[in-house]
């Protein structure tokens, strides 16, 4: 036989070859996806042309499921990172969030604490607008200037409390997010 390795006969485990076909496998595109090669028919039959026709039908076949084969692993492998990519955007989100809320607690501890700064002033102010004058207890123009320092302080806490809710609110929506994904 022209071309014929018989070396490879030791490999595969036949004894002998006693007929072959041989057939590319191509896609429904015509891609080349392999080689099919058929030895040894059954009961020492001749190969036949129905044979041939037979085989001929299923290469295209066996070319789709190869393709099909290719296009999963493709798939596979893109989950795959995929998976990787989000296990890592999970710690850096994880890691922010932390982050922010660290920051948040830190800026409403100094808030808190300068509003306990600025309310024993306004004690301390009230209390000297109301012992200041003796004949009538109480200075009203001071009380007046406290309690207005009083009212700014208020709306800046406010103002405060509306920011950080809405601050809030966002971490909460990302975390549902990442969560439904």
């Amino acid at each position: 036989m022209p071309n014929f390795a018989s070396e490879v006969d030791n490999t595969v485990g036949v004894a002998a070859i006693k007929n072959m076909m041989v057939g590319p496998i191509h896609d429904m595109k015509g891609n080349l996806k392999g080689i099919i090669q058929l030895i040894n028919k059954n009961e020492d039959d001749a190969i036949t042309e129905q044979d041939e026709i037979e085989l001929n039908s299923l290469l295209i076949s066996i070319g789709e499921i190869i393709k099909t084969a290719d296009q999963v692993r493709l798939i596979t492998n893109i989950a795959t990172g995929l998976d990787v990519h989000l296990c890592n955007n999970e710690k850096i989100i994880v890691d922010t969030a932390k982050e922010l809320e660290q920051k948040s607690m830190q800026d409403i501890m100094n808030l808190v604490g300068s509003i306990q700064d600025n309310m024993e002033t306004l004690l301390a102010q009230k209390h000297a607008a109301f012992t200041k004058d003796k004949g009538i207890g109480f200075n009203a123009a001071a009380l007046m200037g406290v309690l207005r320092e009083g009212e700014k302080e208020a709306k800046k806490l406010e103002e405060y409390k509306a920011k950080e809710g809405a601050a809030e609110a966002l971490r909460a929506q990302r975390l549902k997010e990442k969560k439904g994904e």
